[in-house]
Formats: C-alpha cells, sequence, structure tokens
C-alpha cells in the first residue's frame, strides 16, 4: 500500500513537471538537439497522444524533464513509473465515472463505489504493464538567465484491455460476494464498461 501510495504521490509530482515542460515547449524558447530516434522530434504520443486505445490496448506516455548534465537513464526510469502511475489513474478516474452513472436508480453509497474504484484501479494487480516505447531528447533553453540544457525523457506503458475487463470484473464481483451489490447493479456496470471499450477501438 505504502508503495502505490509512493507511486501516485510520485506520479502527480511528475505530471505537473511534465506540464511545465509543455507549457516550455510551446512558448518557442527551446532548441531540440537530438533524439534518441534521430528523427530530431518528440514523438507525437509525448504530448499529442498522451493517453491512447488501438490494437486492444490502453497506451499511457510519462514524460520527465532533468538536467542536461544528468544521466538521461535516471529520467527514463521516473519516466517509466509516471506512465505505470497514469494508468492505474485513468482507470480510476473512468471506473468512477462508469459506477456513478450506473448508479442512478440503485443508491449505493458513495464508499461502497470508492471500494470498487480502488480495487479495480490497484496498482499491485496489474501485472502485465508494459514498456512499449521510451526515449529521450537534449533540449536547449533559452531564457533571461541564458542558455540550459535539460534532457526531456518519456515513457508509454500499455496494459491489455481485456486485462483491464478483468481486474474490473474481480471487484464487482468481490462485491456482490460480500452483498455490498445486486447482480443487477454488476451486469449493469459491466455492460457500460463493455460499451465504453467498444467505442473506442
Amino acid at each position: 500500500m505504502k508503495y502505490l501510495n509512493f507511486l501516485i504521490l510520485f506520479g502527480t509530482l511528475l505530471v505537473v513537471q511534465g506540464c511545465a515542460s509543455k507549457k516550455q515547449a510551446d512558448s518557442g524558447g527551446y532548441r531540440i538537439l537530438y533524439t534518441t530516434d534521430g528523427s530530431g522530434k518528440l514523438p507525437k504520443w509525448v504530448y499529442d497522444i498522451p493517453v491512447e486505445e488501438k490494437d486492444g490496448k490502453m497506451l499511457i506516455s510519462g514524460v520527465v524533464d532533468i538536467a542536461g548534465n544528468q544521466s538521461p537513464s535516471r529520467g527514463l526510469t521516473a519516466a517509466d513509473l509516471q506512465a505505470r502511475a497514469e494508468i492505474a489513474k485513468q482507470i480510476k478516474t473512468r471506473v468512477a465515472v462508469k459506477l456513478q452513472y450506473a448508479n442512478e436508480g440503485f443508491g449505493y453509497d458513495n464508499q461502497i463505489l470508492s471500494q470498487i474504484v480502488s480495487q479495480a484501479s490497484d496498482a499491485t494487480h496489474m501485472v502485465n504493464v508494459r514498456i512499449v516505447e521510451r526515449g529521450f531528447a537534449k533540449i536547449s533553453d533559452v531564457d533571461n538567465l541564458g542558455i540550459s540544457t535539460r534532457f526531456t525523457c518519456y515513457s508509454r506503458a500499455a496494459i491489455e484491455i481485456e486485462e483491464l475487463k478483468k481486474m474490473i470484473a474481480r471487484a464487482l464481483q468481490d462485491a456482490q460476494d460480500q452483498g455490498k451489490i445486486s447482480e443487477e447493479f454488476k451486469q449493469k456496470v459491466e455492460k457500460e464498461w463493455n460499451q465504453f471499450f467498444n467505442n473506442a477501438n
């Protein structure tokens, strides 16, 4: 549990840092010196498509900036952690929305719904998360203080959508077994969730 809390906190801090990098990049006061793939450009999935569902997978990106005098391998490790944490965050948000929608007409207590959300998005159960793409760019920034360099490190994590469905199904089944929700409510949530992924692909 402590490890999960660390990942969420660490991911949140890195998201803020990543957003700052995007803002700085948009300002135009920078120049990409090189990228690991040799293109001289950041992949579109870094900022433009940070969350995507395709080919039966959910893909999430993580981005971290580190100083130019540090080893980019440190930034890549942090970007991997952020991408994994972002998957848990996306699942948590989406399951919560679906449960609230399905709860109309049932009126289950929010505490019960929160317990289902927590179990369904528990990062410790995501054993099949894989890092599918990663890289870094060396960037020169120009501001009032002069010129500085940094590494923007990026990573893309993937998890099978079927695996997500299983996690949610387990959480719902456990809640039903404990008498917290009805079979009818469970089926309604599963139907909504399946429709969501069917429309996303």
